[in-house]
């Protein structure tokens, strides 16, 4: 008889090495921790589902237009300029911005692999060195791009503490999983003169590395069994005014819960510190 490694995610096999990858916490598994603060989300219509089905891909990815000049030189130019940027320090304004693409990265990659929306409303996209897929759908491209510029203006002020993707049942409401991204904030950076000694492809490799492990989660995760809905909801500072259009909210904690933590990433100003939790009597 196979002997299981109890060290791994439940539903998973491997060898030690792979054991690593993961860190099991049991207890409530919707630590709050941080300091005092509020919950708020940004209001927005209940999104269709694609029904029970966990699908294997990763994120999303996004893209952009710029000056293109023609012939071998371009390429040229682009791939002086991308190593360029790569190989820079970081400052907080960019570490701003490379956390919050994270962001829109990991929740479409969370979204297509649990099925929350239909797998022929997204797309194949290259980011971190990754095949990743982001969604087409215009409506939830807009919430999430709107998602993304308020935490990129939290973030450069230092102000939000965690983000959570909340999973449910639409027929009973009951939450299933939840994804947290706890945020970690070194105010000292308002106050650098220049970047820090840490280079953007670096930061890229730690991401790269968490986006494998939100893929790898459908190996443990229990399966979604009924139709499922999403809600993003962020804790901020609790002195923070809430935005027009968001409103303030709920934890939408899991009573039951088992939670496994995923790798870290830091920038040097930021740290986002990930886990999943998800109902322990889903588990067989």
């Amino acid at each position: 008889m196979e002997e299981k490694n109890p060290s791994l995610p439940p539903g998973s096999h491997g060898t030690p090495q792979a054991a690593a990858r993961f860190s099991r916490a049991r207890g409530p598994g919707n630590g709050d921790s941080r300091r005092e603060g509020r919950w708020c989300r940004l209001r927005r219509r209940a999104p269709p589902s694609a029904g029970p089905h966990a699908r294997e891909g990763a994120g999303l990815g996004g893209g952009g237009a710029g000056f293109e000049p023609s012939g071998g030189e371009a390429a040229a130019m682009a791939a002086q300029q991308q190593l360029g940027r790569e190989h820079q320090g970081i400052t907080l304004r960019g570490s701003a911005e490379l956390v919050a693409e994270f962001f829109s990265y990991g929740i479409n990659s969370i979204l297509y692999q649990r099925g929350i929306y239909p797998p022929e409303t997204f797309t194949r996209v290259q980011k971190y060195g990754l095949t990743l897929l982001v969604t087409t759908d215009p409506e939830l491209a807009n919430y999430l791009n709107n998602v993304t510029e308020q935490m990129k203006e939290w973030l450069y002020k230092c102000i939000v503490q965690r983000l959570v993707v909340v999973i449910s049942s639409i027929e009973s409401s009951e939450v299933l999983e939840r994804w947290q991204f706890d945020i970690e904030c070194d105010k000292t950076a308002k106050d650098d003169n220049g970047p820090r000694e840490k280079s953007q492809k670096a930061i890229q490799d730690e991401i790269r590395s968490v986006i494998r492990q939100i893929t790898a989660t459908v190996t443990f995760l229990p399966l979604l069994e009924s139709a499922c809905a999403f809600d993003l909801l962020i804790y901020t500072d609790k002195d923070l005014a809430v935005p027009a259009k968001w409103e303030e909210s709920g934890p939408q904690f899991i009573a039951n819960s088992e939670e496994v933590r995923l790798r870290s990433f830091t920038t040097t100003i930021h740290k986002v510190n990930t886990t999943v939790a998800y109902k322990k009597d889903s588990v067989p």
